[in-house]
């Protein structure tokens, strides 16, 4: 019995041994594996901070190129419309020129005359005709070459009825700065100069 009670208390001594080395075992994979987790995680979170930097940078890149891009389409249309404002500016200059010329005075008074009676309206001779071109030609040269480039295909006097027009001269007084007694001359004249240019567009 002596021997029985031994041998049973030493089995039981060696299953707790072997349970105890199996709960160690148990707890220390637990802890490896909370540790690696925690590891991991640490890693990850690291990573995702990373990911939302990044994506926070690019989304304030993007930000600042809307802006910029909006500001530098902003300018630009300031810009143009500045241009435009120029090239209004710069016309009416022009214009001014040409009011204080010698022949824009017969202009006048070709427009102050009674046109009730188309047969016995005035008209410009040859002579005041050539002045008119040389008037023109000299105030709005630039004007001119700038249409000259834009369609090459408009003559001399298809100038002449450009700066004409730009003057603010009426139909029936170009008309008659080319020697025609009847407004249907001119409006004839800028109907075909629409057509031309619209070919060369």
């Amino acid at each position: 019995m002596r021997q029985i009670n031994t041998l049973i208390v030493a089995v039981s001594v060696i299953a707790i041994l072997i349970l105890v080395l199996i709960l160690q075992h148990v707890s220390r994979r637990k802890k490896v594996a909370k540790l690696v987790y925690e590891q991991q995680s640490k890693k990850m979170k690291h990573e995702i901070e990373h990911l939302q930097m990044r994506i926070n940078e690019n989304i304030d890149l993007v930000a600042h190129l809307r802006r910029e891009q909006q500001g530098h389409e902003s300018e630009i249309v300031q810009k143009e419309q500045e241009i435009n404002d120029l090239y209004c500016r710069r016309m009416n200059m022009w214009n001014l020129m040409f009011r204080q010329t010698v022949i824009y005075k017969k202009i006048e008074r070709l427009d102050a005359e009674d046109v009730s009676n188309e047969k016995e309206v005035q008209v410009f001779t040859l002579s005041e005709q050539q002045a008119l071109k040389s008037a023109i030609f000299d105030i709005y040269h630039e004007y001119i070459a700038d249409l000259r480039v834009r369609y090459p295909r408009l003559t001399e006097e298809d100038f002449l009825y450009f700066c004409l027009k730009e003057a603010g001269l009426k139909s029936l007084t170009i008309a008659r700065c080319f020697g025609h007694s009847s407004k249907q001359v001119a409006n004839q004249r800028f109907y075909r100069l629409k057509s031309k240019m619209s070919s060369e567009e």
